[in-house]
């Protein structure tokens, strides 16, 4: 439980040590997931100090290995992973395809919270290559599905999500209001913007 807590609070020297550690020790002992959610780990870490170079092998590993451990939620998760690389580099197609497989897998899994973060993937997929209104019908459905499930983090993204695609469409005072409760919903969660997104 560590090892995602301290990722979402932001400290990202504590999740690669944690990370690091948990992959040598589930190396040692044949684990395949838990090598996989190191390298998820240790990705997330870089991604989120925009070190896309260094993220990318830690998530094509993440999909591999959960591939082997015949793990299709950790699947789904790398392939959302992946995505991120993919929209940071401006490859909307690519990361398009990458989340409607995780979308997929999510919801034959009958897991509504990741099904939710997929969908504001696809948002902010949507709202990067300038499509504003898909991005908030997108942001939209993800914030009632986080909302049934309580997830504030997710909460927090999708309203954050909104306020950028209101923003682009022009309209300042919903921008304005979607930013101000993502951000009552980070200090209830403990969970910063991740300083590529700041």
């Amino acid at each position: 439980d560590a090892l995602p807590i301290s990722c979402f609070r932001g400290d990202f020297p504590a999740t690669t040590n944690l990370a690091s550690e948990g992959l040598e020790i589930c190396g040692e002992l044949g684990d395949l997931r838990g090598q996989a959610w190191a390298h998820r780990y240790l990705g997330e870490a870089d991604l989120a100090r925009g070190d896309l170079n260094a993220a990318l092998p830690h998530f094509q590993s993440l999909l591999e290995l959960a591939e082997q451990a015949r793990d299709p939620w950790t699947e789904a998760t790398a392939r959302n992973m992946l995505a991120q690389v993919s929209r940071y580099e401006g490859r909307y197609g690519d990361a398009s395809a990458q989340l409607q497989q995780a979308l997929r897998a999510f919801e034959a899994a009958g897991d509504p919270d990741g099904a939710s973060t997929v969908r504001a993937s696809l948002g902010e997929v949507a709202r990067d290559a300038g499509e504003p209104d898909r991005a908030r019908d997108l942001f939209r459905q993800a914030l009632r599905g986080h909302r049934r499930t309580g997830s504030k983090r997710g909460m927090a993204y999708d309203l954050e999500g909104l306020a950028a695609a209101a923003a682009l469409a022009g309209d300042g005072v919903a921008a304005l209001a979607d930013l101000s409760a993502a951000q009552a919903l980070r200090e209830q969660s403990g969970g910063p913007l991740m300083p590529i997104d700041q």
